[in-house]
């Protein structure tokens, strides 16, 4: 499940994108589609609200909580990666 600072990082982009598609004077249907993909994000980020607003304050700060654990964890740059050997096939001769 997509944070909401997330979709809303998501809605900053495609209006600077609208805009840039503005200013270059692309075609009609690039623009609407931007603009169609804004409103539905909108439209998600004001379901998720009216139901965040539904809950007793204990889910929301759980909520709030894990939200803010998933989101240090996405941005953390402390990868682990495994060494690894590249293994070349035998040669068949």
């Amino acid at each position: 499940m997509a944070s909401l600072p997330a979709i809303e990082h998501h809605i900053n982009e495609l209006r600077a994108d609208r805009e840039t598609a503005l200013a270059m004077g692309a075609a009609e249907f690039a623009t609407i589609a931007l603009t169609a993909q804004i409103t539905a994000y909108q439209r998600v980020i004001d379901r998720m609200n009216t139901h965040l607003a539904s809950l007793p304050a204990s889910e929301r700060a759980q909520i709030e909580e894990a939200s803010t654990v998933l989101r240090k964890a996405r941005a953390g740059d402390n990868h682990t990666f495994l060494p690894l050997t590249t293994a070349r096939p035998k040669d068949p001769r």
